[in-house]
């Protein structure tokens, strides 16, 4: 959200005696008052969902990912006194990143940037540990 990378970064993980951890919470630290932050837990209530804080308002996205392809998710405008609701058209989101690999795998300039993105996102995750 921010085109950068974190500068420094915190989680608290547990595993609770299995091989992996079930139960997180993450902060990253983007530098200039940007922070982002990231709350996971495999035995939890589902929820799927990513909301933006922002200084004049935040917009959430209800039921964000491992969707059906004919599901409606919902989008949420918050300000000050106003809520708005949208209800979203359908998308097959599977289909469409099939789509969007085949459209650009031959593209160097797109496979430089994925390695890149793949690299950093390595780089934010090890930085957890």
């Amino acid at each position: 959200f921010f085109g950068k990378e974190p500068i420094s970064s915190h989680a608290i993980l547990e595993n609770e005696g299995h091989e992996v951890y079930i139960r997180g919470t993450v902060l990253l630290n983007f530098g200039k008052s940007q922070t982002a932050s990231l709350t996971f837990g495999f035995n939890n209530m589902y929820q799927s969902k990513y909301t933006i804080w922002g200084t004049k308002g935040m917009i959430t996205l209800e039921r964000a990912y491992a969707l059906s392809p004919d599901f409606s998710p919902t989008c949420i405008l918050e300000k000050n006194g106003f809520k708005e609701v949208y209800n979203l058209e359908p998308c097959n989101h599977f289909i469409e990143e099939i789509k969007y690999f085949n459209d650009n795998y031959k593209n160097e300039q797109m496979k430089t940037d994925w390695y890149n993105e793949a690299v950093n996102q390595s780089k934010a995750l090890e930085s957890l540990y």
